[in-house]
């Protein structure tokens, strides 16, 4: 089929691209990073939902690179690793390592009361877990684990002290990490739809082309907001 073909050249397109652009903002973000962590004490932002220690190490992985065991109700000081399934965390007391990602949350409280338009009930002051912290500025997150999460201006949840230096460019490559992995998951899905020997229904068609629009859509979003902060971080340089 001549249109699976074409999206799937313009999916990897767009995975290649967004590859090239992580490279170079991964590395950017590296020594200023690491520099704030060093500036800044333990801090809970974060609590174990659920046990980990070296049995629930997943097969075939490094078991030297150093794992941290926690209990349920555990707090750490986390930072997620950008495009893995592992956070570093630090428990109190010092001890720090390794834990899969889904073990772990991170957690916040309210700042300012949210707006009436947003739907909620939650109050400044209150903890809230967070699920995601968007590059647009929102953040998806909620009272309990079993609540519907509602979004948040991210500027109203409160953060921990070494992320607010590279907040924006972090959360724009946490974002390129998610795109990268939808592009990939749909370019396996489209070699297997151009494998069918009993052909496509329009119904699929129509599918994968709003996919592909999604895809591009989400792309062609990133970079203007990378490209945005490019802009302001040169003009804050230039007015020194």
């Amino acid at each position: 089929n001549p249109f699976l073909m074409q999206a799937q050249e313009r999916v990897a397109q767009i995975k290649d691209s967004v590859s090239e652009i992580i490279l170079g903002l991964a590395k950017d973000l590296l020594g200023v990073e690491g520099l704030e962590r060093s500036r800044h004490g333990w801090f809970p932002n974060g609590v174990a939902v659920q046990a980990f220690d070296e049995q629930h190490i997943p097969p075939g992985t490094d078991k030297g690179l150093g794992f941290l065991s926690v209990v349920r109700g555990d707090r750490v000081d986390v930072t997620p690793q950008t495009g893995t399934k592992w956070s570093w965390c630090i428990a109190d007391g010092g001890r720090s390592g390794w834990v899969l990602s889904s073990a772990v949350v991170e957690v916040a409280r309210v700042l300012t009361k949210p707006p009436p338009e947003l739907g909620t009930s939650l109050q400044p002051g209150e903890q809230v877990f967070v699920m995601r912290r968007h590059y647009s500025g929102w953040t998806l997150c909620a009272k309990s684990l079993s609540d519907d999460p509602v979004w948040l201006l991210d500027t109203s949840v409160s953060d921990h002290p070494k992320n607010h230096k590279m907040k924006r460019p972090r959360l724009i490559l946490d974002g390129l990490h998610l795109l990268k992995a939808d592009a990939q998951s749909f370019e396996a899905e489209l070699t297997q739809l151009r494998t069918l020997s009993s052909g496509i229904g329009a119904a699929l068609l129509r599918e994968a082309h709003q996919k592909v629009a999604s895809l591009i859509e989400e792309y062609n979003n990133i970079c203007a907001a990378l490209k945005a902060y490019q802009e302001e971080e040169s003009e804050a340089l230039n007015a020194l």
